[in-house]
């Protein structure tokens, strides 16, 4: 090893101990809410990392209960991008745990849990998407009958299974249910009360559900875009239960980015026969004998 490759090596570890030093320092000039939130969301994250639904019910939660969605610290490395975050609860679901709230509630009761925290956690989670996406309360509830692979059950069928096992989970059946009347109470009102999440969504895939749950209400705006409800109601299916990974391929599935197709035509430009010889090649023999009978009968 050379003076200088030892030179720059001990340069970039001070650096390093100069950003984590700093970090510390940012994070610690916040408010105690804010530091109390980042790090209860931080350790859910660990504990949906481990997989543990005692430890994941635990921590969801404390983090109902202090909110913490309110206000997130930001630590990027840059100074300047150093920020507070503040989003919906589903939001920050997806942006800060990177998770979808069915894959959520499966760590959470998809096992044979404690029944009195996993059921207290589940009956959070439902008032939660009952709040903010209603209409996902209701495809989510339902099992889903994709191809075989796919095949998973709505949480209607999972919690009256677990009630076989406790009777804690009778609570999460029938408020469940309650919440599922809700909505199609509210489907009846013809001007709901405008809430916060009927703003624009922080990330993609929020602002993504609330388009698609728009159009499959309204087949006149499906179709001027080129798709069909089915489509659109498949697309949010999947996209809700975690089957479909990203933005863009749910879009495919939806109708509403249509796939970029390579253009495999040939050049017409050049000597005569070398454009015939591409044509033949191309098509065969009799289509090309088609296309210059037309292009004789054209010119007369």
């Amino acid at each position: 090893m050379t003076i200088a490759s030892t030179t720059t090596k001990s340069s970039r570890r001070i650096n390093d101990d100069l950003r984590k030093l700093s970090e510390s320092e940012w994070f610690s000039s916040q408010e105690q809410n804010i530091k109390a939130n980042t790090i209860s969301s931080q350790l859910l994250h660990q504990a949906i990392i481990s997989k543990n639904p005692n430890d994941i019910a635990n921590g969801f939660i404390n983090c109902i209960e202090q909110k913490v969605w309110e206000g997130i610290a930001y630590m990027a490395s840059v100074p300047s991008k150093r920020k507070i975050v503040t989003y919906t609860p589903i939001e920050w679901l997806r942006q800060e745990l990177c998770l979808e709230p069915d894959t959520l509630m499966r760590l959470i009761a998809g096992v044979i849990p404690d029944p009195l925290t996993t059921s207290n956690a589940s009956i959070a989670l439902i008032e939660l998407v009952a709040k903010e996406e209603p209409n996902s309360l209701l495809m989510l509830s339902e099992n889903y009958y994709g191809y075989s692979d796919n095949y998973m059950l709505g949480w209607r069928e999972i919690f009256d299974n677990l009630q076989k096992f406790d009777s804690s989970w009778l609570q999460v059946s029938l408020l469940l249910s309650e919440r599922i009347n809700n909505v199609f109470e509210a489907r009846e009102n013809i001007n709901p009360p405008k809430t916060a999440a009927n703003k624009d969504a922080s990330d993609n895939v929020s602002r993504l559900v609330r388009t698609l749950t728009l159009l499959m209400r309204d087949s006149d705006k499906c179709e001027s875009r080129g798709t069909s409800v089915i489509k659109v109601q498949y697309a949010l299916d999947r996209l809700l239960r975690g089957i479909t990974k990203t933005v863009e391929k749910a879009k495919r599935e939806a109708g509403l980015e249509k796939s970029k197709k390579t253009n495999c035509g040939y050049s017409i430009t050049g000597k005569p026969k070398n454009v015939a010889g591409r044509i033949i090649r191309r098509l065969g023999v009799v289509p090309a004998r088609r296309i210059a009978l037309a292009i004789l009968e054209g010119t007369k």
